[in-house]
């Protein structure tokens, strides 16, 4: 049975949400970070902007640094 992406984004909630964090150097600047199911090695991948100059609007959650960084790491192959 082959899961489709409404599936998945009920498994994982963060899928389609955005988030920020402070940048380490300058804590006047954020970046956000959209989470995104990649199909094709079936894990999340998160898509960072740049440097962004002021606050994160309000309503918008913080990502914690141990999910930020389970999602950069590189996913293992999968059997094709």
């Amino acid at each position: 049975m082959e899961l489709t992406d409404l599936d998945h984004k009920n498994f994982n909630s963060h899928v389609g949400k955005t988030f920020y964090t402070l940048c380490p150097d300058d804590n006047k600047y954020f970046r956000t970070i959209f989470i995104k199911r990649n199909p094709f090695t079936n894990s999340l991948q998160p898509l960072i902007s740049n440097p962004v100059y002021g606050t994160p609007p309000p309503g918008m959650d913080a990502i914690s640094p141990l999910m930020l960084s389970r999602l950069n790491r590189v996913p293992s192959m999968s059997n094709f």
